[in-house]
């Protein structure tokens, strides 16, 4: 079962949301089985994940990633030094705060911070790169930032994982608003003019369409 709901994930996008609620349901029935299931948990959180991002909604987004922030806060409590746990708790948790504004952004800020500090200490190449992109996010973003901090993150995950495109995009948005448009631009242009992969389209054009969004910008 495991196995079929890792497939029904990677074939997210040919029975969207129902392969991702398939592989909600037969991941939150094995770890109701075995509460122990450091994996069980990962792949739930990331099942979670594909179906708040992709959602049209801001109220399915938000139904998402409520149930990701809710499930990832007991992953965190029964494994404490799992990357995966303290990443999926972190992004969850700014996602929906994304959705709800920003005093809530306000107010997770310093959780989110600690779980995403955590995941990067103890992996930061978990999900190409994530606790990079998270923590690089986190920087640039949320209050109190640091902008020449955020660079630093997202230009290493860049480097470590450049075939996962959301990299591409968050440096980008942060060259922005460091005024270096050129490199920006660099960026979003090899975005922009990439392939289009077969059994991730409708990714690719959300990621696209957000690379647009920052071309606009430059």
């Amino acid at each position: 079962m495991f196995q079929e709901a890792e497939k029904l994930m990677q074939e997210r996008e040919r029975d969207f949301p129902n392969h991702l609620l398939k592989a909600r349901d037969i991941l939150s029935s094995f770890i109701e089985r075995d509460g122990n299931a450091r994996a069980g948990y990962e792949k739930l959180l990331e099942s979670l994940f594909w179906l708040g991002y992709y959602s049209e909604s801001k109220a399915q987004k938000e139904k998402y990633f409520t149930e990701g922030a809710e499930i990832g806060k007991k992953a965190v409590s029964l494994f404490p030094e799992s990357a995966d746990a303290n990443f999926w708790y972190a992004m969850h948790l700014a996602l929906y705060s994304v959705t709800k504004g920003i005093m809530k952004s306000l107010f997770n800020a310093p959780v989110i911070r600690k779980h995403g500090q955590k995941a990067l200490d103890l992996d930061e190449d978990y999900f190409f790169g994530g606790p990079l992109r998270l923590m690089g996010r986190s920087y640039h973003k949320a209050p109190a930032g640091n902008l020449d901090k955020a660079i630093e993150l997202l230009e290493r995950a860049v480097k470590k994982h450049p075939d996962f495109q959301h990299n591409h995009v968050f440096l980008a948005d942060a060259y922005i608003s460091k005024g270096r448009k050129g490199d920006a631009k660099k960026l979003l242009d090899g975005i922009i003019g990439g392939s289009e992969p077969e059994n991730h389209k409708t990714l690719f054009r959300l990621i696209q369409t957000e690379a647009k969004g920052l071309l606009a910008k430059v």
